[in-house]
């Protein structure tokens, strides 16, 4: 049995696979384990944090790798033998040495060490501090970042001069303790959402005009399509099934107009093409206003979820409230909106209205600018309710923004509050903001105003994690944020 023990070193700042002479004339006496063998960093230029290592084998191999982590979180990665590895290295640190370890296997049990370091500087993020606190015992996997999406971060100065090379909304990707391990930078995009595509983890990149990507985690652009008959997708993507998607949907831009985000629509990936438009414009009239006075964006499509129980969407629409509506003949179900103006909504919305039980039926009560919505396994229906408006306080200085869950009886048209959660100083984001239900039974939400996410026991008022952006001289706008577990 052979065991050897190599240590080579890539330190570049520039993303290109480099000569490694070194590397290779200590390898001419180990041809039996490595024929070719580079390492990338950047490979596809969008995720800076990331690398490639490439490996050849005149035998099959077996790969394990090592990303060394700070606070005992080592991401580790292991490949069956084969002839040749390509393996992604994702949640690099920035400002930092990485050090990279690669253990070789054949099948008789000779073995080949090698480390890799690679180096990492981005200086236009090394004012941006991330402050973290977590409860005594919480713990996330080595390989779980947060992802705070469509960042619009700029130092010093906004707009963003030239020179600076990252787009406005790159999205920032940082681990349990608040150290930054992801960056996308992907020029038009308006923003990035998680999603599944042919079985694998992926992110949407919604650009702002003509098209959305499909990208991996490492920058891998999957799929590229243009919008449909050029109207914009709105910033939601939700999936379906395995070969379908829901974006947000928005009409076709009017100069000196805003843009009319009306409703959603499908897209058939194994196709590659949008079906089944639904048209939300339809349920009230244009003088039905609760959070706005524009006449051009009645509905403002901010969020889809999807229930495959009986086939229905439920749909967050900004200025008017939530509504589920049947994905087949696009029958509204329900709509829970605060009983205001409403003969300004079409018989079949006012005619399903939701009745509360627990709760008074008083404006304050209800949703009014939610932005996501999400349906729990219970089948409750949770949202990011951002509390707007005057409508529901006399005092404007007395708003907040809430987490809230509701249980909705669509026979009966009832809603009943299950629990409501809030942070303990009553944070309060006039827009943007998400709710997501974790694998660890807590609740991930954002206030994308304030830059604050927690990580909370639903039920209660315990905080189990928070994290906070402090920027210096920086605009940083979160617009939600997710929790990903790396492939």
């Amino acid at each position: 049995m052979t065991s050897l023990t190599l240590t080579t070193r890539f330190s570049r700042t520039q993303g290109k696979s480099i000569p490694q002479e070194a590397v290779q004339v200590a390898l001419l006496n180990r041809s039996e384990f490595i024929t070719d063998y580079s390492v990338q960093k950047d490979p596809n230029n969008v995720n800076p944090l990331s690398a490639e290592i490439r490996l050849a084998h005149p035998a099959p191999a077996a790969v394990r790798v090592t990303l060394k982590g700070q606070n005992d979180n080592d991401i580790v990665r292991t490949y069956p033998a084969q002839a040749s590895h390509t393996i992604p290295v994702l949640g690099l640190y920035n400002r930092s040495d990485n050090q990279i370890e690669i253990e070789l296997t054949h099948a008789n049990g000779a073995r080949l060490l090698m480390s890799e370091q690679i180096y990492c500087n981005l200086p236009y993020y090394q004012d941006i501090t991330i402050q973290t606190r977590f409860a005594a015992g919480f713990r996330n996997a080595p390989d779980e970042f947060y992802l705070a999406a469509s960042n619009d971060i700029n130092i010093d100065i906004w707009p963003r001069p030239a020179i600076v090379p990252f787009d406005a909304n790159s999205p920032v990707g940082y681990d349990q303790w608040g150290k930054v391990r992801m960056i996308y930078n992907r020029p038009g995009v308006y923003t990035f959402i998680p999603i599944s595509y042919q079985g694998r983890k992926a992110l949407a990149a919604i650009h702002n005009t003509e098209k959305f990507e499909i990208m991996d985690y490492t920058g891998e652009i999957l799929l590229t399509q243009n919008f449909p008959d050029g109207k914009p997708l709105h910033h939601e993507v939700i999936n379906i099934d395995d070969n379908t998607l829901a974006f947000g949907l928005a009409g076709v831009p009017v100069p000196g107009r805003s843009t009319d985000q009306y409703g959603l629509i499908e897209y058939d990936i194994p196709s590659g093409t949008f079906s089944n438009e639904i048209d939300l414009r339809p349920l009230v009239t244009r003088t039905r206003q609760l959070l706005s006075n524009d006449p051009d964006d009645i509905i403002h499509t901010n969020a889809i979820a999807y229930s495959k129980d009986d086939n229905c969407f439920i749909v967050s629409m900004r200025n008017q409230g939530v509504v589920k509506i049947s994905r087949d003949t696009h029958r509204v179900i329900w709509m829970m909106t605060p009983h205001l103006f409403i003969g300004d909504l079409v018989p079949e919305c006012r005619d399903r209205l939701l009745t509360p039980l627990n709760f008074p039926n008083a404006a304050e009560e209800w949703n009014i600018g939610q932005h996501s919505c999400t349906l729990l396994p219970t089948g409750d229906v949770m949202i990011f309710d951002n509390h707007n408006e005057p409508y529901q306080d006399a005092d404007p200085s007395a708003r907040y923004s809430r987490i809230v869950s509701f249980k909705v009886d669509d026979a009966g048209r009832t809603i009943e509050k299950v629990w409501n959660f809030h942070t303990p100083d009553k944070k309060f984001s006039s827009y943007m903001g998400s709710a997501y239900l974790q694998s660890n039974g807590n609740v991930l939400g954002c206030w994308p105003v304030q830059q604050y996410t927690c990580e909370f026991i639903p039920g209660t008022d315990a905080i189990q994690w928070e994290s906070s952006f402090l920027p210096r001289n920086t605009r940083c706008d979160i617009y939600r944020t997710y929790k990903i577990q790396l492939e």
